[in-house]
């Protein structure tokens, strides 16, 4: 496995770990993906710049998370 496989995987250890620690039950490593989209719709940032920061290929999978914006 190369380095970026390995390091992902000490990432997924820590946050599990973590979650476990406080308690929190059925919250998994890609919530923190959509926390983040959710996030940036609430605060007005357009839709291009999320997929941008996201790295989402199409505007599409952006917009599923339109569903916050006012």
């Amino acid at each position: 496995m190369n380095s970026h496989g390995e390091a992902y995987k000490l990432v997924m250890a820590v946050f599990n770990d973590a979650v476990r620690r406080v308690g929190i039950e059925n919250y998994h490593f890609h919530g923190l993906r959509h926390t983040f989209a959710s996030r940036h719709v609430m605060a007005g940032v357009d839709f291009r710049t999320i997929q941008a920061l996201m790295e989402h290929k199409t505007i599409d999978m952006t917009l599923r998370y339109a569903d916050l914006a006012p």
